[in-house]
């Protein structure tokens, strides 16, 4: 099976505009040892090289440069490892300035990163020679700046070996499910589509929106309009400790009900869709004990595919969610996915679209 890259498993410590906000916090507050907190930027563009002359120019080393290059790349197992800096932070009174070296660490496996021990202790030089060793495991290698007691995030990774050796999988069935209809009217409770959607059968989601509205008579202010949300969760107990090479969201679509409104024509919205769609994302609350008259928060991380239509009649979407089970398996609240039409989950031209889902299955790939 084929496994895309992953995200950036090494960036543990957040953006530079996240530690760039918690320096001037600790730099105002204090920190716990009474030290002022400073800014080290970490490197860029780290990559693998196997040519010398891409490898001499980061040893700008006359006569030496090249000659240290093509012995570290003679060696068996030999990484040959270069990188740029730059100075992320040198409008910043918490800068720390140019590094005095960089460190070189290693994941194995999805595992946070360990100090290989090796350090470039020259800051001109961006480059460095490591064995190899481990060449079974999935293994990422990362550099980090450093000035005295600094020392900056990880870079990018230099990722090396298969993880499908190395992972195993899991498909987690839902452990509670739960469907919400928020319904708001007019007094008049003109319109009797919105709100009236068929109620999904037990084991099944359902997300959609409807809304109509009538201003076309002098003083009369008919509307209706309601948000369907289904929140799913499901028990990453089999999967344990181990990191999280991948996590996919399984809905399999039972089908659609769309229909064209009154007054759809001065919106462009007068054909019935054949797929509502809309977003799915981390839920912010605990759904389990809400009214289903009230829609649960959530963060709307992820876009909701057109379902795919297998050779065996199967709709089934798609959804990428790594980072938030990533999350959760770091001790995030786990409060399950919430799937919504639309982000906001309404939408104000006169449409009604629901679709229905069963099956919830969330695919686990984690490194064993």
């Amino acid at each position: 099976m084929h496994l895309r890259p992953p995200e950036n498993l090494m960036r543990a410590h957040g953006s530079p505009s996240f530690v760039l906000t918690m320096a001037f916090l600790l730099a105002g507050c204090g920190s716990p040892s009474g030290k002022l907190v400073l800014l080290m930027s970490p490197p860029v563009h780290l990559q693998r090289t196997t040519d010398p002359a891409v490898c001499a120019s980061h040893i700008p080393i006359p006569v030496f440069g090249p000659l240290l290059c093509a012995g570290d790349m003679a060696q068996p197992n030999e990484l040959m490892l270069v990188w740029d800096w730059e100075d992320q932070y040198s409008s910043s009174p918490l800068d720390a300035g140019s590094p005095e070296g960089y460190r070189v660490y290693v994941s194995y496996n999805g595992q946070p990163p360990l100090f290989t021990g090796h350090v470039q202790a020259d800051p001109d030089l961006t480059g460095f020679g490591v064995a190899d060793a481990n060449l079974t495991a999935y293994r990422c290698y990362s550099v980090r700046a450093y000035r005295g007691p600094w020392e900056s995030v990880d870079s990018d990774p230099v990722c090396l070996g298969s993880p499908e050796g190395n992972t195993a999988t899991v498909r987690l069935p839902a452990s509670e499910v739960q469907n919400f209809q928020h319904y708001e009217h007019s007094s008049t409770d003109y319109f009797t589509a919105v709100g009236g959607e068929p109620a999904p059968q037990p084991g099944q989601l359902r997300a959609g929106n409807g809304n109509d509205f009538d201003r076309s008579v002098v003083g009369k202010n008919d509307w209706a309009w309601d948000a369907d949300r289904a929140a799913v969760r499901f028990d990453l107990g089999p999967v344990g400790a181990h990191p999280a090479w991948q996590a996919v969201l399984h809905l399999h679509r039972v089908r659609t009900e769309s229909q064209a409104m009154p007054g759809c024509e001065w919106y462009g919205a007068c054909t019935p869709l054949q797929y509502c769609g809309g977003t799915v994302g981390n839920a912010l609350v605990d759904w389990t004990s809400l009214p289903q008259d009230l829609l649960p928060d959530n963060d709307e991380n992820y876009a909701l595919p057109a379902a795919t239509t297998s050779p065996l009649g199967d709709d089934d979407v798609k959804t990428d969610v790594t980072a938030t089970v990533r999350a959760w398996l770091a001790n995030a609240p786990n409060n399950g996915l919430v799937i919504q039409f639309f982000r906001g989950g309404y939408q104000e031209v006169p449409l009604y679209c629901y679709d229905y889902y069963d099956q919830p299955q969330l695919e686990v790939i984690y490194f064993q």
